[in-house]
């Protein structure tokens, strides 16, 4: 990002916070990011687990935070690897000598 930006507010729902201030931290590190969580309708009663679509969104957006942990753990090693890492390979030949 070459906007020169020093801070940022974010606004979201308080569900998305942890994983888009997560997301966001990783694309600019160099960004003081201020959260600002909203409280949507959906999540303003007291039991919300016994509301199955409810529910449901939580736990998707636990599986999507878990996964973007995941990804951002394995960021800085995915970006030291050379261009075609990605798939398993088994272990380099020694060079030849001459």
């Amino acid at each position: 990002m070459g906007h020169g930006f020093r801070s940022l507010i974010v606004v979201t729902s308080g569900y998305h916070m942890p994983r888009t201030m997560m997301e966001l931290a990783r694309e600019m590190p160099n960004v003081e990011l201020i959260p600002y969580a909203v409280v949507t309708d959906r999540l303003k009663g007291e039991h919300w687990w016994r509301d199955l679509d409810t529910a449901r969104l939580l736990a998707g957006e636990y599986v999507k935070y878990v996964a973007a942990l995941v990804r951002v753990r394995l960021a800085p090693r995915l970006a030291k690897a050379p261009v075609g890492a990605e798939t398993v390979q088994g272990p380099a030949e020694p060079a030849a000598r001459s």
